[in-house]
This record gives C-alpha cells, structure tokens and sequence, in this order.
C-alpha cells in the first residue's frame, strides 16, 4: 500500500498479485477511505501480467507531474517499472521505462562497488530531501534504495542526469 496527497485528496495506492494497481482516493478530511468500492482499478499499465508489488507515486518537484514506479519481474529477474509520468494521479499513465528491455531499473543497472551488489530490484523508494504529502521528488540526480537478493539492501545513484 501507498498514500500520496495533494490539497484535497488523498490516494491509497496498492497491486494484487495479478498485477493490477489500484487508487482509492478519499478527501483528506475523511482518510483512509471507509468504501471498499471506491477503488479505481488503473486500465492501459503497460505490461500488467508482469507487475508484482511495490507501488509508489511521487510528485516531481516544480511540476504537476506524477510518477509511479511498480515492481515486475521480468526473464532476467526483479526490476522496477515506471508507468509514468502523468499530470493526473487518477491516470491513465503513459509508459516512461515501462518494457522489459528497458525498465526504469533492473539487473543491468547495478553496478557493485567493492562487494557483491543485490542484483534483482526489489521494491524500495525514490530518497526524497524533504518531507511532505506530495511524496516530492527531484529530477536530478535520483537515488533509489531498494531490497534486493536475500533481503540486502541496494542503493541505486542516478549518473545520466542532464541537471546541472
């Protein structure tokens, strides 16, 4: 499960084990929803029979954009996905890193630095600098700590940005 809020409301996010993501949006004032029903269940996620668990949305900083990430498994292990950007949070996300070839992280992103890395890219979070509702991240240079093989942790430093 995850929450993000805005002004007004509030979002619980969460993926069965079928690889389907669902919103529950409630008014901030009456959080967490008490309707069951009130799920929307996201159309058009790309790749859906490979998502597992592990969704989370982020507000990109000095923008209306959103941005999910959603655990997958894919023919070379764990990675993560990412089915936006999008200016909504109710959807539909455009894919951004969101096939097999090209997820938003997998094995081949890792690269060790003096011991044996956490090849497969479990579930974990964007590291944020501040703390808010949004979930607000930067664009520049991200880093993502996430589980990884056995249980290790893995840190992953973004080095392509184009920030300066």
């Amino acid at each position: 499960m995850w929450v993000i809020c805005d002004d007004a409301f509030c979002h619980l996010f969460s993926t069965d084990a079928n690889g389907h993501v669902y919103r529950f949006p409630d008014g901030c004032e009456r959080f967490p929803p008490q309707d069951e029903q009130a799920g929307h269940r996201h159309g058009g996620l790309p790749d859906s029979r490979n998502l597992s668990t592990g969704t989370s949305v982020y507000q990109v900083e000095g923008s209306s954009t959103y941005l999910m990430l959603v655990g997958a498994v894919s023919s070379t292990g764990q990675g993560i996905t990412a089915p936006g950007p999008q200016t909504d949070i109710a959807g539909p996300w455009t894919p951004l890193a969101a096939k097999e070839t090209t997820p938003f992280a997998g094995a081949a992103d890792v690269t060790a630095k003096g011991t044996t890395g956490a090849k497969n890219i479990g579930q974990g979070e964007i590291l944020r600098s501040g703390e808010d509702q949004r979930l607000t991240i930067s664009p520049c240079r991200l880093r993502y700590l996430y589980q990884g093989d056995s249980g290790n942790l893995g840190l992953l430093t973004q080095t392509n940005s184009s920030c300066s």
